[in-house]
């Protein structure tokens, strides 16, 4: 899944590059990676400590 570039020099200068092997699995990665940035960027959801109430008092009122 891995490949491993090593440089061509015989001077130890920069250490080895490691990237994903399979194209498949980096399409799918790269689409991953700009879902997670939309779901930081994407405002925060509203909670609230109660559940909301749908209708109005006539609806809600006890009825004989």
């Amino acid at each position: 899944m891995l490949a491993v570039d090593e440089p061509l020099s015989t001077k130890p200068s920069r250490p080895a590059l490691y990237r994903v092997a399979d194209s498949n699995l980096r399409l799918y990665l790269a689409i991953l990676r700009g879902a997670q940035e939309q779901a930081r960027m994407a405002p925060p959801r509203r909670r609230t400590a109660y559940p909301r109430v749908t209708g109005t008092r006539r609806d809600r009122r006890k009825r004989p």
